[in-house]
């Protein structure tokens, strides 16, 4: 079980962490709750996500099963990643080294902190 949890650490590092190689491609899921909900120690060992961010590289996009739509990625920064969407009102960003992410949509700010959920790579082997 200790090794699982030490792999998928390493795969979110080599993900999230800058590289001089190619730009990210695939997709990230990460789980989050709310920083709140997180605080709680108990809570958080049995409570459900309180929402999933799917960054697709490949599309620039950042999906929020809570939010609802998408919002275009606009800076994949050393320590951040940034997104806004088109008309404006959901703006937020994603700590990578933290991985705590805050989303603003209208007057409405949330506060998350997130786990690594699944990483998907859709590249082509090359030869």
């Amino acid at each position: 079980m200790k090794w699982m949890k030490s792999t998928s650490a390493l795969a979110a590092v080599c993900l999230l962490v800058p590289s001089a190689g190619q730009p990210a491609s695939g997709q990230l899921v990460l789980a989050c709750k709310n920083k709140a909900t997180a605080a709680n120690v108990n809570e958080f060992a049995v409570s459900r996500e309180d929402a999933f961010l799917v960054f697709d590289f490949d599309r620039d996009l950042l999906f929020n099963d809570r939010a609802g739509g998408s919002a275009p990625i606009t800076g994949i920064k050393k320590f951040f990643i940034t997104w806004k969407s088109d008309d404006g009102t959901r703006a937020g960003y994603l700590n990578r080294v933290t991985l705590d992410a805050v989303e603003q949509d209208g007057t409405a700010q949330r506060a998350y902190t997130c786990a690594l959920y699944a990483q998907l790579s859709f590249k082509a082997a090359s030869r």
